[in-house]
């Protein structure tokens, strides 16, 4: 089975620094079964030359010389909206300065693996959602696909399922509990027993009801607050729409 690969691209000026995330990464890699295509550059202007948004994640020094990281980083978001952002600084003070550039996360100098990990898990995640994910949607005569961004929720009604998409409703069958199960670590989460909705879609929450698209939906009271407890650790592991 071929592994999941992310192309990664790390501005760092320092060897040294560059050589230890380098090394963390490969650690990861090997403990999730994963592969990272690593691509180096030691200056901000040699890796803004000719850029194409091919990264899933970019680690941005923000002590670059001049121009200087945050500079780096907003030509970078005026190329590429959605590549993951991750700071990496030697003080902590100074990471606030990547809410103005939609800066995912932070790491911080010398590298403690332990603590990279966890960071880089919730980096990934978002990766993934921002990304999309095909569904497959069994019919009666075949499979429907459609990606996950695509899908706005899902709703059970008797024994069939809906699926509400960009595209229209489509008619399935199954069990809401087990798509429920297959569908959270893209994002979706149940609000009541015949619901299961993309967070990324969610507009607004207020009291027990929804907004998602252009319909409101009701949140049951004994899930509301498990809900409510998914959609705050979405948006810290960075889920968001442009």
């Amino acid at each position: 089975m071929n592994k999941k690969q992310y192309t990664v691209a790390i501005v760092e000026d320092n060897r040294g620094d560059f050589c230890r995330l380098k090394e963390c990464l490969v650690r990861y890699a090997g403990e999730k079964g994963l592969a990272f295509d690593c691509r180096h550059f030691e200056e901000g202007v040699s890796f803004l030359t000719n850029y194409a948004p091919v990264y899933d994640v970019v680690f941005l020094d923000i002590g670059l010389p001049e121009p200087g990281g945050i500079r780096i980083a907003k030509k970078l978001r005026e190329a590429d909206r959605k590549v993951a952002l991750v700071f990496v600084t030697s003080f902590s003070q100074y990471a606030i300065d990547g809410y103005e550039v939609d800066a995912l996360d932070y790491v911080i100098k010398p590298y403690s693996y332990e603590l990279f990990s966890r960071k880089l898990n919730r980096v990934l995640s978002a990766v993934s959602l921002n990304s999309g994910t095909d569904v497959v949607i069994p019919l009666t005569a075949g499979v429907y696909c459609v990606s996950s961004e695509k899908l706005f929720y899902v709703e059970v009604v008797g024994h069939k399922i809906l699926y509400h998409t960009s595209d229209g409703v489509i008619e399935s069958h199954g069990v809401l509990g087990e798509l429920e199960e297959k569908f959270r670590p893209y994002g979706f989460s149940r609000c009541n027993k015949c619901y299961l909705v993309n967070l990324r879609h969610v507009k607004w929450v207020k009291g027990n009801v929804l907004r998602i698209g252009e319909e409101e939906l009701q949140i049951s009271r004994a899930r509301r607050n498990a809900f409510i407890e998914d959609i705050n650790q979405w948006l810290m592991n960075g889920g968001r729409d442009d």
